[in-house]
């Protein structure tokens, strides 16, 4: 055996985005601020620098927590919503952080497959 090892990346690898979660998110955002979620991928990465993502990326769960609570505050005020800021970037937190991908119809399938034939595997 060539690896003894097999780190799975979660995002866009196991995972893929919830579409009832994604479809919340617009709604809920739209709701507040009277416009459509529009966030595309260079908006994403503008809204993480806002919030503070650290070069060295987030290296413990405590720390995402907080991250993504400050990026939620930073998505708002990208779509003029002031009013309620920490409540509502709360809400959303608690709807979507860790809570708002599914996993690809192939994950399990894919895992059981390097897990009978002996590989340690792990999610990151």
């Amino acid at each position: 055996m060539k690896y003894k090892a097999i780190f799975f990346d979660r995002d866009n690898t196991m995972t893929t985005a919830n579409p009832e979660k994604v479809k919340w998110r617009n709604e809920i955002i739209k709701s507040w601020s009277g416009k459509d979620y529009d966030v595309d991928y260079n908006k994403m990465m503008e809204l993480f620098d806002r919030a503070g993502y650290p070069k060295t990326g987030l290296k413990s769960v405590e720390e995402e927590i907080i991250f993504f609570k400050k990026y939620y505050e930073e998505l708002l005020k990208e779509h003029g919503i002031k009013d309620n800021l920490e409540e509502r970037a709360l809400a959303l937190h608690n709807e979507l952080w860790c809570n708002s991908n599914i996993l690809f119809d192939e994950t399990i399938e894919v895992m059981e497959y390097f897990k009978s034939r002996g590989y340690k595997m792990s999610g990151i």
